[in-house]
């Protein structure tokens, strides 16, 4: 045991007794007015060079880096006989080599055969710890406390303490091993639970496992997890928690369930507002759910993000990225027909719109790429009718849905580097099927396509099959498309019937019921060929060939007489295939006193199928005297057209 200098040793029973001298043996109880060593010693030993081992107070046997608990105002001894572990006390956390605390201490970082001796100052601090300054594995914690007893405590190690009233820690409290909380924060350790209804920190709170710091709650309320720095990564809006990490903060939600289903939630985020009355009410929310049943090593999940509408009190959803990564907008499920990543499906009139805002001339685009590369982002060069785009309407037969009209963009030649040839192909359904056919392509040169790379020839025109089917090329004839013209004049002026009368139905050329000549003469020098024309008779015109005719008619109108205006009114007509009579045009007219040359003009064209029982004419009704002039101008045009 340690040696106690005696300077006075007085009998309890005989205050007059002599003074001993030092080494003196003195039996029964002797009262010392001083005292001066250490209360507690340990020898130092070593278990190779990952622990030291004590062996003295407060332990049985030798113990492994043990926690030390000592007093302030006491003197403590460490005999080092571990070899070359040089022991130190310091103020930096076990794992290395720290800063050295010297106060009090005498012969700090003593080697092997040295004693370390340590007065405990009143002012040290509540943690410190020992360690090999050669091996960081060999070290320990050493806890300060007070001697005596105090109203208010600088520490408190619990330990199966049972304590009524208020007890007040200046300084830490120590639960066991594992848990101390002081003014830094919570320190846990190894082990311990820290159960509280309140903590309150003075400034900012934080809580460490392993020495470094996992969660930060800083004195405006900011959570931050996982960083290891008291600077804020954000601090406006939407800054309250904060996840940082060295390789990305993150945040993990999990369902623990054995069985989940489709449509199961695995996770969700909600926003909420709060109303002018107080209450909370939900307004957007992300939730993440299983996008089938799920199975072992078979978790298909989707996304599904709703946001609630003007007036209402609930989110609805908006779309959804489903198992097979494909965005669906207000729909919630792929129909079987469609293979799109990205879908529009309402049964209201949405769409999708693109829009740009800029001060030039410049539009916002929709672009199709392709690449014959299997890699996404490789180049690999198209080839020469590759579709590089394709834009498709399909309509539903209450089965499904099939194509009725496209758009293809495809490559018209041989690409090269900067050379991209190409053509647009539109294609339709014919009635009774859902084969998807190529109509008409407008190829690189700008040329026209009918049915497929069917251009034409030079000079050929594109001719017109009617309404039940493709138009065709067809050789541009005369010019034009025109095969013929045949030109009539009238011969003479056409006058009215005699004063007071008026005409009714009347044809033009017809000299045989009317005053004047009328009649109609062939205008030789305006006319093509055209073979062996068509046949006047009293303004009955009848045709040479059957075809498809333009016929033009032309009056020229004068009044006869300074009365008042009269009305003329005019009537293209034929006979039809089935020899009943059709009006190609009419026209009336207001015919004003001394108009003169007063223009009047009707087309029409038809199709004469029986040259025997089809014919054209004009008929006039008109109320007073009026003349029909005969001038060096074509009255009748008669065209066929290809």
């Amino acid at each position: 045991m340690s040696k106690v200098q005696v300077d006075t040793i007085v009998d309890k029973d005989d205050i007059s007794a002599p003074s001993l001298t030092k080494g003196a043996i003195v039996t029964g109880v002797c009262t010392a007015t001083s005292f001066d060593g250490a209360i507690s010693e340990w020898v130092l030993g070593a278990n190779g060079s990952s622990d030291y081992t004590f062996t003295g107070s407060g332990l049985t046997g030798a113990e492994n880096d043990p926690t030390l608990y000592l007093k302030r105002g006491q003197k403590y001894r460490f005999k080092n006989s571990s070899g070359g572990h040089p022991f130190r006390i310091q103020s930096t956390a076990n794992g290395s080599t720290g800063t050295a605390y010297n106060d009090g201490v005498t012969n700090n970082d003593a080697g092997n055969g040295t004693t370390l001796e340590w007065d405990v100052q009143f002012d040290a601090p509540s943690v410190l710890y020992y360690q090999c300054t050669s091996h960081g594995s060999m070290g320990g914690k050493i806890y300060i406390g007070n001697s005596g007893n105090s109203a208010t405590l600088v520490d408190l190690n619990v330990s199966g303490v049972t304590t009524t009233g208020i007890a007040t820690v200046t300084t830490s409290v120590v639960v066991g091993t594992g848990v101390t909380i002081n003014n830094t924060g919570i320190d846990v350790g190894n082990a311990g639970i820290v159960t509280a209804g309140t903590v309150a920190a003075p400034d900012a709170m934080a809580l460490k496992t392993s020495g470094s710091e996992r969660l930060h709650i800083t004195s405006g309320g900011l959570v931050r997890i996982g960083a290891s720095t008291d600077e804020d990564v954000h601090t406006g809006e939407g800054a309250d928690l904060q996840v940082v990490s060295t390789d990305g903060g993150g945040l993990t939600l999990a369902r623990d369930d054995s069985t989940v289903s489709n449509g199961a939630n695995l996770g969700v985020i909600r926003a909420y507002g709060n109303d002018a009355d107080g209450t909370y009410q939900e307004v957007a929310k992300i939730e993440f759910q299983a996008d089938l049943n799920h199975g072992t090593g078979d978790k298909p999940g989707r996304l599904v993000f709703s946001t609630t509408p003007d007036g209402n009190t609930a989110p609805a959803e908006a779309f959804r990225v489903n198992s097979d990564q494909k965005l669906l907008v207000a729909h919630t499920s792929s129909h079987a027909d469609m293979y799109g990543k990205i879908q529009v499906a309402s049964d209201t009139s949405q769409g999708i719109d693109v829009a740009r805002y800029t001060a030039n001339a410049h539009p916002p685009y929709i672009r199709l790429y392709k690449s014959r590369n299997g890699t996404t982002g490789g180049n690999t060069i198209v080839q020469d009718g590759d579709t590089v785009g394709y834009i498709d309407g399909s309509g539903n037969d209450g089965s499904g849905f099939h194509s009725c009209a496209a758009v293809a963009f495809q490559v018209d030649g041989t690409p090269g580097d900067d050379d991209m040839p190409g053509r647009i192909v539109f294609e339709t359904v014919s009635d009774g099927g859902i084969t998807i056919t190529e109509r008409l392509r407008i190829g690189s040169a700008g040329q026209l396509g009918i049915a497929g790379a069917n251009y034409g020839t030079s000079g050929q025109v594109l001719t017109s099959q009617g309404a039940s089917a493709a138009p065709s090329w067809a050789d541009a004839g005369g010019g034009g498309g025109l095969t013929e013209i045949d030109a009539w004049c009238l011969s003479s002026a056409w006058p009215t019937p005699s004063s007071g009368s008026t005409w009714s139905n009347v044809r033009l050329g017809n000299a045989s019921n009317t005053a004047g000549t009328g009649t109609f003469t062939r205008n030789t020098e305006h006319n093509m060929p055209i073979g062996t024309g068509v046949v006047n008779t009293n303004g009955l015109f009848t045709f040479p060939s059957t075809g498809t005719y333009e016929v033009t008619c032309q009056l020229h109108v004068e009044r006869y007489y300074s009365t008042p205006h009269c009305t003329l009114d005019v009537v293209l007509s034929a006979t039809n295939a089935a020899g009943s009579g059709i009006t190609l045009a009419a026209q009336s007219a207001s015919v004003s006193s001394d108009c003169e040359a007063n223009p009047i003009t009707m087309s029409g064209i038809f199709k004469v199928t029986n040259t025997g029982t089809q014919n054209v004419w004009v008929k006039m009704t008109v109320d007073n005297y009026i003349y029909i002039i005969a001038t060096s101008k074509q009255n009748m045009i008669f065209k066929k057209l290809t």
